[in-house]
Parts: structure tokens; sequence; C-alpha cells
């Protein structure tokens, strides 16, 4: 779809420019959401180095570079299914209503294998995204000389 046509169809349904603006800031707001809740999602954990990654198994990695947001059943819709993130990373085509389900197999898994399983509250995961990308910098360098 090219841009005259979405802003041709976007002048068709809000004519006024306020009900652009209005339908703008609710877009806006709803895609800087969605931004956090995948930033947080992987940018929580430890961040692994190249040779460490490709010595892993995908399931294994996927458990251990992702985190889930733990909250009550009636805030998945908030979240969109992304508070389930592990197991939206291994089984990526699973609805989202289901994904509650997966991720008490997934535990279960995890336990029986001895690897970590993950989840903490939105604020948490929010304070170790802001660590984690704080240590980042100390792991890479702009400056080119």
């Amino acid at each position: 779809m090219d841009l005259q046509y979405k802003e041709y169809l976007l002048k068709v349904v809000c004519p006024c420019p306020q009900e652009r603006a209005v339908f703008y800031a609710i877009a806006a707001f709803g895609e800087g959401l969605l931004h956090i809740q995948i930033l947080i999602n992987h940018y929580a954990k430890d961040i692994f180095l190249k040779d460490e990654l490709h010595q892993m198994e995908f399931y294994r990695y996927q458990t251990e570079q992702n985190i889930n947001i733990s909250n009550p059943w009636w805030m998945d819709w908030f979240h969109g299914g992304l508070n389930f993130h592990i197991e939206h990373h291994c089984f990526p085509r699973v609805p989202r209503h289901n994904l509650r389900k997966v991720g008490d197999m997934i535990q279960e898994i995890c336990r029986k294998h001895n690897v970590p399983y993950d989840s903490s509250p939105f604020t948490t995961v929010i304070w170790r995204t802001l660590n984690t990308l704080y240590n980042m910098k100390f792991l890479f360098k702009l400056d080119p000389r």
C-alpha cells in the first residue's frame, strides 16, 4: 500500500484533523507499549557471547535468553500474549489463549532437565532490563580509536 492511499484512507475514516490526531495518539501509545514489551522480554537477561550461543541447544537458548512476565490471567490481554515470551519463542504458532497451558508444560520440562525458567513481575523485569542495558555499555566500545 503506498503512502498516498494510506493518507487518503485515513482522511476518509477520520475526516477532521482532531480525529486524525486522536487516532495517531492512540496508535502511537499502542506501538509504544508493544516496543516496551518486546524490549523487556529480550534485554532483561544476560547477553551470551557468540561461541556460547552456538554451543546451546535451541530450546535451552530460548528459555535462557527470554523472560516471562508473571501476572494474573486477566492481565494476559494487556500483554497480548507476549508475557509468555519463552513459550512464544519455543512455539511461535501457538495461539495466545493457549500459552498459559503451554507454559505449565515447559516449566515441567525445564524442571526435569534442570534448565532455568525465568518469570518475574513487570516492575522487576523493567528494573532488570535497565540494569542489563547499563552493564552492556562495558561490553561494547563505539570509539573507533
